[in-house]
């Protein structure tokens, strides 16, 4: 046992905080307020400037809802592997009715989407593939 003298065996509680009429807990804070004289002097300050322009956001044309993704070979926007299938299997029936997309105009045929990868046309460069854009802006409600 260890016996101080003057010790004593309950520490005081700690005094009070004081009283404050902010009632947040992380202390005080401050405010600026800026006046203007005038309009043309406020305008000066805070020019108007136009709302930022939004990303076109591009729908599936299969589901009607918000592409996530993109086609590499149609370069079609879908938004599930239900639409890309559907997408897909649209694009091998018109290559099949219509042959290839450019193969009139003497462009070189892009690879065959169902072929198996490493073919005769693997090694060369992927030649340039016609894009199809479909944009479709989201009705803002």
């Amino acid at each position: 046992l260890l016996d101080v003298e003057g010790l004593e065996q309950d520490p005081p509680p700690p005094p009070p905080p004081p009283p404050s009429s902010d009632p947040s807990p992380y202390g005080k804070c401050s405010r600026t307020f800026i006046s203007f004289s005038d309009d043309e002097t406020f305008e000066r300050f805070f020019p108007k400037s136009k709302p930022p322009r939004l990303p076109v956001r591009e729908l599936c044309p299969v589901t009607h809802r918000p592409a996530l993704y993109r086609d590499p070979v149609t370069d079609i926007p879908y938004s599930s592997i239900r639409a890309f299938r559907i997408i897909r299997e649209a694009y091998k029936k018109y290559i099949t009715a219509h042959g290839l997309p450019g193969a009139s105009l003497g462009i070189p045929a892009p690879p065959d989407p169902g072929a198996a990868p490493g073919g005769a046309g693997a090694a060369a460069a992927r030649p340039g593939r016609q894009k199809i854009v479909i944009k479709q802006s989201v009705p803002s409600a």
